[in-house]
């Protein structure tokens, strides 16, 4: 019996969720298109309230699926914008003291490992894997060089040879207990990387304002660029544990203002071709990680937040919500918040403009440029 003041069909509508061509519903389940590896066997079970796609695993409860596909930091915090964005009050606070939420849903999981711990095992796997040149061409039309691509470890996914890689892993001492992507097979008695055929793609890093390598994405090969990115975790696994939310930093010279955007490959690209500090969130309201990075960076110098999510969000509600919640918190920590505008037509991403200002097919009368941005001449 369904608790929550809403279903699970109004969550796969809020989730934009795709039925195939030829569907139909018998009143017990719907299949939907899998947001994950794309199948059309993305199953709802009406009466358990669970989705799951058998094709590639992806599924679990309401707020699991919810907080996944939209990268939210917990399921409170998924519960929490469900309710903001179906205009509902909640009548009960049971929920808040659920205890599948934080124990049993988590009761096979480890604490996630420390960002040390973190940092030495995605180095050493990324030191293991190498880059095809499909991969290292998608990089390179997007304005990296080869040495850049080396120096930012992007790698392909070993989707082929894992389990080689998982004992070389071990090997060399690093731990795999608690690190988001890796999970103990008990039926097999052995570790492995939680990754399958739908994973093809490249890691795309996380690093934080320290420097140390706390999350991996895939950004897969698929032609759904709605889902085109996923986190590299296994949460919920044996001894696996939840990628969360992490930041991206990426720190060029000296300087007291940083720019902000959505996603670590989007903000490397952009730091590349701008030589500016950029801070990337995985999502627009996975903030819990920027609240604490400001912190430590206005601490260190920083005064100025220029916001650069993509040209496109002005009209999306959620966004605007968001980006006033950052400007907010800005303004409590006494950094000047500015937004950085652009025509949608010079590109979507603030990766897209620098791009396409770049090769020349973006002009000064074109493009709405704002007076903090700096760097004038070179855009």
């Amino acid at each position: 019996m369904n608790s929550f003041p809403f279903t699970a069909v109004e969550i796969a509508e809020l989730l934009d969720l795709d039925l195939p061509k030829k569907h139909h519903s018998n009143g017990v389940s719907i299949n939907y298109v899998c947001p994950v590896c794309g199948k059309p066997k993305f199953n709802l079970n009406i009466q358990k309230q669970v989705f799951h796609c058998p094709v590639c695993d992806f599924g679990g409860g309401m707020l699991d699926v919810y907080r996944t596909i939209r990268n939210l930091s917990s399921n409170g915090a998924a519960y929490k914008e469900i309710m903001e964005r179906l205009n509902r009050t909640d009548l009960t606070k049971e929920y808040k003291t659920r205890s599948y939420d934080k124990k049993s849903e988590k009761s096979h999981s480890a604490a996630k490992a420390s960002r040390e711990i973190l940092d030495k095992t995605y180095r050493k796997l990324l030191s293991l894997c190498s880059i095809s040149s499909k991969h290292l061409l998608n990089l390179k039309n997007r304005g990296f060089s080869k040495e850049e691509i080396k120096k930012a470890c992007f790698k392909s996914v070993p989707v082929l040879n894992s389990q080689n890689i998982v004992q070389k892993l071990i090997d060399s001492n690093c731990r795999l207990k608690g690190v988001p992507g890796f999970y103990y097979n008990k039926e097999l008695g052995r570790w492995e990387m939680a990754i399958n055929k739908n994973s093809v793609g490249y890691f795309v890093p996380y690093v934080d304002i320290d420097g140390y390598m706390t999350g991996l994405q895939i950004r897969r090969d698929t032609k759904n660029k709605k889902y085109r990115y996923i986190w590299f975790t296994s949460a919920y696994m044996n001894l696996g544990a939840s990628s969360g939310t992490p930041i991206h930093y990426i720190k060029k010279k000296e300087s007291n203002v940083l720019y902000l955007t959505e996603g670590s490959l989007k903000a490397s690209i952009a730091s590349q071709l701008s030589n500016k500090n950029f801070i990337a969130v995985a999502g627009v309201n996975s903030q819990e990680q920027l609240d604490k990075s400001l912190i430590l960076l206005k601490n260190r110098g920083l005064n100025t937040l220029v916001d650069c999510f993509d040209a496109d969000c002005i009209s999306n509600q959620y966004v605007e919500k968001a980006r006033r919640t950052i400007e907010s918190k800005c303004e409590k920590l006494n950094i000047q918040y500015k937004r950085l505008n652009w025509n949608v037509e010079c590109g979507k991403g603030i990766d897209d403009l620098l791009l396409n200002i770049k090769k020349g097919k973006v002009t000064r009368e074109n493009f709405n440029q704002r007076q903090h941005w700096k760097a004038k001449k070179n855009l």
